[in-house]
């Protein structure tokens, strides 16, 4: 009978265990930017410790996990308000009418390494992630990048895609002159 209990202790103490709190700080960071927000969201509302860490962990914004959300714009905003980490990934798809151009200056977008977004027109802005873009996907664009400057550079871009984009033929001489290898765009 003793026994007994004794294994029931000892299973309950293992069970409360929070293991993963237990990993470093910078592989916390990287698992949380690998989630998606409400994913990622989730044990910095059970934890104090993972607050701190999805506030300043690479972002991975998708709207995928908002859309059904009423102020789904509001919350996006807050988020890239609130954000102290660099961009990992910003997905927009679902949110429509809002200062695109304000949110790619926000800092949270910092060293942004993809981008995929389905919007009316592009800001001239989305350029600032030329540098470390790794994947870059734009569709649904009525305007895309009006007035590029002659040359841009994607030194790490690997994957581009252009799907129902109207653009200018020097527009698209420029973005691709700017690709490190044409198998790459």
């Amino acid at each position: 009978m003793e026994a007994t209990a004794f294994r029931a202790a000892k299973q309950t103490n293992l069970e409360e265990i929070d293991l993963i709190s237990l990993l470093p700080g910078e592989i916390l960071g990287t698992i949380i930017s690998l989630l998606r927000i409400e994913e990622g969201a989730r044990p910095a509302i059970l934890s104090r410790r993972w607050r701190h860490l999805w506030r300043s962990s690479p972002l991975n914004l998708d709207d995928g996990g908002l859309w059904f959300l009423p102020n789904r714009t509001q919350i996006a905003s807050k988020i890239l308000s609130e954000h102290q980490g660099d961009g990992r990934r910003l997905k927009l798809h679902h949110i429509h009418g809002v200062d695109l151009d304000g949110w790619i200056k926000s800092p949270a977008l910092d060293n942004l390494q993809e981008i995929d977004l389905r919007t009316g027109s592009l800001p001239l802005s989305v350029l600032r992630f030329a540098p470390t873009l790794r994947v870059a996907v734009f569709a649904s664009c009525s305007s895309f990048l009006e007035d590029t400057p002659q040359s841009c550079s994607f030194p790490h871009l690997k994957k581009l895609s252009l799907s129902s984009v109207t653009m200018r033929e020097d527009t698209l001489h420029s973005v691709l002159s700017g690709c490190p290898s044409s198998k790459a765009c």
